[in-house]
């Protein structure tokens, strides 16, 4: 399950878009936070299939729209906990820089194993004032529906993904228990060190 989670939080991770009205709760953003999530997937799926784009070129655009969709600073500052405030200026800025690259080296190679995969937005739910869960399924051949939601909040005038759920389970807490994890054994420093040498692994 958490390399699925790992996987999906890649898989969506698209260019925000600006909400067409202003949202002064989460109810009020649940029709554009569907729109944005249900049209990432269909452009995801579309670039999954298009032959015209070598693996590289398709590993640097969802680099590219990693950064641009995702607040990843403060992912970075959620993903780390406690721990953020023992680290230094100089390590929380070669995570933010990290923290992207790891994710998209270690399970870009995976991407074309979804191509076939169909993608519907079941609805959505508010959760806090300012968040909401945009529910979502797979339709797989010849397997179950894989159910995930995903949590998307209004950040400066844009609509951006902060967390993805699967089986009850939150990507980001679990991301952050195993950072958390390996930090305890080797340091901040040594998980930098793990995160560019798992990065220059997958690329190779």
């Amino acid at each position: 399950m958490t390399k699925k989670l790992k996987f999906f939080f890649i898989l969506f991770s698209f260019l925000a878009v600006p909400l067409s009205a202003t949202a002064e709760d989460a109810q009020d953003m649940a029709e554009e936070a569907e729109a944005f999530i249900q049209e990432l997937a269909n452009s995801t799926l579309e670039t999954l299939d298009d032959i015209r784009m070598t693996q590289e070129e398709r590993d640097q655009q969802f680099h590219d729209l990693l950064k641009e969709g995702f607040e990843i600073p403060y992912l970075s500052k959620l993903v780390l906990g406690r721990h953020r405030k023992k680290a230094s200026k100089q390590q929380m800025r070669d995570f933010e820089i990290l923290f992207p690259d790891f994710i998209i080296s270690v399970y870009s190679a995976r991407l074309k194993e979804y191509g076939d995969e169909r993608f519907n937005v079941t609805g959505s739910s508010p959760t806090g004032k300012r968040d909401l869960y945009v529910h979502s399924e797979f339709s797989r051949k010849g397997r179950n529906p894989f159910i995930a939601s995903w949590r998307v909040r209004l950040m400066d005038d844009k609509l951006r993904i902060i967390d993805i759920v699967v089986g009850g389970i939150s990507m980001l807490q679990t991301q952050r228990e195993e950072f958390s994890s390996r930090i305890a054994r080797v340091g901040m420093d040594g998980l930098l060190d793990d995160l560019r040498e798992r990065g220059e692994t997958e690329t190779d």
